[in-house]
């Protein structure tokens, strides 16, 4: 028998150019309810239903099957996210965009220009 196991990572960084250019006080405030929408995440994410979903990714799924998992992992996230206090017209994105990189296993980080 063999064995084999392959990971591939990689880090790719992305500034985003906005046109016209977002004002530096907006940048930050954004920043800033990205930097405590990350801090939440990573709290629910130590929750036992979380952790659980987690764990039924690691299975062989079918496509139905692991959109099923995005979908309660999402409403998991919406929920903290609210109740954390991130502006309502944030939330849903925000959710669905951390349910999809948790499912593909995708991290992100916030830095600042010139960081």
């Amino acid at each position: 028998m063999v064995l084999c196991c392959s990971v591939t990572t990689a880090a790719v960084p992305v500034h985003v150019h906005t046109s016209p250019p977002i004002a530096v006080l907006s940048e930050e405030n954004f920043i800033s309810v990205l930097n405590k929408a990350n801090a939440i995440v990573n709290r629910v994410t130590d929750t036992p239903a979380v952790v659980q979903l987690m764990i039924q990714l690691k299975e062989d799924l079918s496509q139905y099957n692991r959109t099923a998992i995005q979908d309660q992992l999402k409403q998991q996230f919406e929920d903290a996210l609210y109740q954390g206090g991130i502006p309502p017209g944030n939330v849903p994105q925000l959710a669905l965009f951390v349910a999809y990189s948790k499912v593909k296993d995708i991290r992100t980080m916030v830095a600042m220009h010139g960081d």
